[in-house]
């Protein structure tokens, strides 16, 4: 179906300046370079996650996160403070699997998420029933920031109260999974 050249030419109609193309071209084209896989034009998606229009945004996210490119994810991470953004950008996260576990733990270690982006991680790594996840859990129990702890605090009790067979020491490190 040569939907390399197809995809080239629509990107080619839309970077000309003479051409107008509605949100619907735009949103389709963004969907079908997440779903291709075709890496040489992910910049394209890339650009739209800035965008003034929140609509445009919204699918640019879906659309990195069907991607599952790693250089998306500092940039996800960052809209998914947002309120407009939110619930996409945790549904576009959780596409990355237990990788974005692996990624929000060094982050996280290397402190550089604001309070109030850590306050949203236990949300997204509910889901992932991991020792890291549970691990990354546990250390936002010790933030200074309440809404932080208090939120980690919570999803820790929904996974206690789903059954999941979770063995904390005293000292609140992972035994046994």
């Amino acid at each position: 179906y040569d939907l390399t050249h197809r995809i080239e030419k629509r990107i080619e109609e839309f970077t000309n300046v003479d051409t107008t193309h509605g949100r619907e071209d735009l949103v389709e084209l963004l969907l079908t370079i997440g779903y291709s896989g075709k890496t040489a034009y992910y910049s394209f998606i890339d650009k739209y996650l800035s965008s003034d229009d929140a609509i445009i945004v919204k699918y640019a996210i879906k659309a990195a996160g069907l991607t599952r490119q790693d250089s998306f994810i500092a940039k996800l991470i960052h809209l998914m403070s947002k309120k407009t953004y939110h619930d996409e950008v945790l549904k576009a996260l959780k596409q990355y699997g237990q990788h974005i576990v692996n990624e929000l733990y060094n982050l996280d270690g290397d402190e550089v998420l604001d309070d109030k982006t850590r306050g949203m991680i236990p949300e997204l790594i509910e889901s992932f029933k991991t020792k890291k996840s549970l691990v990354l859990l546990l250390r936002l129990l010790k933030s200074k920031n309440v809404s932080v702890r208090m939120n980690a605090a919570s999803v820790l009790e929904k996974l206690k109260n789903k059954d999941i067979k979770l063995k904390l020491s005293n000292k609140l490190s992972l035994i046994h999974i």
